[in-house]
């Protein structure tokens, strides 16, 4: 008895630490920030642009806002009925690479009374002459310096101002994430008027009239993105760029043709598609076809002999590269392989994104990224492997962890 009540303490002591675990409020599992940029007008992380989407729904009441993702000439969404004028088309991309036959429907459709407005970090050079504009190529602004405890941290920082003559106060807004923008230069100034800038002075934002109608240009798409509008009040940078638009607009699309590169490449026309836009040329083109056909039909005659079935060749080809992959693997060759993987990923970046590969550095890997929709950690370990191939420091196990992760870039991109 003395001894069941010289443990009670320690037994209540036990059960209450128990039930202080028990009740103790769970902290919250710590969400991990996603850095890809989507521009998406679903996507509610940090760089998609589901913000943006909503307060035009808020702005909007009465406006129908909807998505698109045919091209131009395809339109269902918008018309192109003067009676229906005051219809918005926002277009948030990356990279903007329309056709000359989507830019001559972008400009008809704006001079009907209606307004397009294009935030792209990069516009292709048929886009750039079309619209007498220049860029500079993609680029991350200079970070900001902040001093904390004597000591100097570098701060990423994207800052956008609008002009004091066509707006409101306040002009500047800025927020502490990526900092990817650009600036135009070049512009024609009898149809092209500059309202935004970038810390620096540098235009960002320029407005094109079109007989009844306006084409803006903007060049930092980040600033539409749910971090930037989320952050402070800069949710009133994107009302004012709102306030360019007609008060009730007839109908506004969010347009995902050009976000996604959905636009089918044209296929060049051969001679005979030339000769046939001809009638006279066309008619011959037949009837040549039709004499022919009849002098075969009446005139020959002679008998053929019966064709043999052959099977159809096995396709090696996938065989063959393995095999020749195990033969440089199994022979130790790591550097050879490494650097023939290297190639082929280079071409395939050249081809795909138009970036220049002659300097393989964290300026390669960050462009990379973000034109990949890749992860910067990922880009940079591809960097780090290319290196160590170049210089013949590549082994085994580091050679397999090269090819899974160019394997990893391939399949989500």
């Amino acid at each position: 008895m003395k001894l069941l009540k010289k443990l009670i303490p320690y037994i209540a002591g036990a059960i209450a630490i128990v039930l202080l675990i028990i009740f103790m409020p769970h902290r919250e599992k710590e969400k991990k920030f996603v850095g890809r940029v989507t521009l998406d007008s679903r996507d509610k992380n940090p760089y998609g642009c589901n913000a943006a989407f909503q307060l035009l729904q808020e702005r909007f009441p009465g406006t129908h806002v909807v998505r698109n993702q045919q091209e131009p000439a395809q339109w269902e969404e918008l018309s192109w009925d003067t009676a229906k004028a005051g219809q918005v088309l926002m277009i948030v991309a990356k990279f903007f690479d329309p056709s000359e036959t989507d830019l001559n429907y972008l400009t008809s459709f704006a001079q009907k009374g209606n307004y397009v407005f294009i935030s792209v970090l990069e516009m292709s050079d048929i886009a750039k002459k079309f619209f007498r504009v220049d860029q500079d190529p993609l680029r991350t602004e200079q970070p900001w310096i902040r001093l904390e405890d004597n000591s100097v941290t570098w701060v990423n920082r994207l800052a956008v101002k609008l002009d004091s003559a066509t707006f409101q106060p306040p002009y500047l807004y800025g927020y502490p994430g990526a900092p990817f923008s650009n600036t135009f230069f070049g512009m024609d100034s009898s149809f092209t008027y500059q309202i935004g800038t970038n810390a620096a002075g540098k235009a960002n934002l320029l407005a094109m009239n079109t007989l009844d109608g306006t084409i803006f240009l903007h060049s930092a798409p980040l600033a539409l993105s749910n971090f930037f509008i989320l952050y402070r009040d800069n949710h009133e940078y994107f009302e004012k760029l709102m306030s360019l638009f007609p008060r009730k607009p007839t109908k506004i699309v969010w347009d995902e043709y050009f976000l996604y590169g959905i636009r089918k490449e044209e296929e060049p026309k051969g001679l005979l598609s030339v000769i046939l836009q001809y009638e006279n040329f066309r008619w011959a083109f037949w009837l040549v076809l039709l004499v022919l056909g009849l002098y075969l039909v009446t005139a020959v005659k002679r008998k053929q002999r019966m064709i043999p079935v052959y099977r159809k060749p096995a396709n090696d080809s996938l065989e063959f590269v393995e095999t020749i992959g195990k033969l440089y693997y199994e022979k130790g060759d790591h550097r050879n392989l490494a650097l023939k993987m290297t190639q082929f990923f280079l071409e395939h970046v050249r081809t795909k994104y138009k970036i220049d590969t002659h300097y393989i550095n964290d300026d390669f890997a960050t462009v990379l990224s973000m034109k990949s929709g890749v992860t910067k950690d990922t880009t940079g370990a591809i960097v780090d492997y290319i290196h160590k191939a170049q210089m013949g420091l590549i082994t085994r196990d580091e050679l397999m962890k090269f090819y899974y992760i160019l394997d990893h870039f391939y399949k989500h991109t």
